[in-house]
């Protein structure tokens, strides 16, 4: 249960990190975390795995995505980068 929910938060951070790099390209503008945040309740449905994990696991990923860019454009770290299984 524990590998499968920390493949999960994987996969979610993989995925928002790339509708945010998608958006950014589309529009010019990014998302903030709680953008993604709202955006859980559909992935569920069209993901039923991932509603065998605690929501606030998933919404503790986009916020995290969001601090990770945050700190991005205040210069305090590294453009945020998909993690691997490894």
């Amino acid at each position: 249960m524990l590998e499968q929910s920390f493949g999960n938060c994987r996969w979610l951070w993989n995925s928002c990190l790339d509708l945010m790099n998608k958006t950014d390209n589309d529009t010019g503008q990014g998302l903030s975390g709680y953008d993604l945040k709202k955006q859980i309740p559909a992935l569920k449905k069209e993901y039923e795995w991932l509603g065998l994990m605690y929501s606030q696991c998933l919404q503790q990923v986009c916020l995290n995505l969001g601090v990770a860019f945050n700190n991005f454009f205040e210069r305090r770290a590294d453009y945020p980068s998909f993690k691997s299984k490894h």
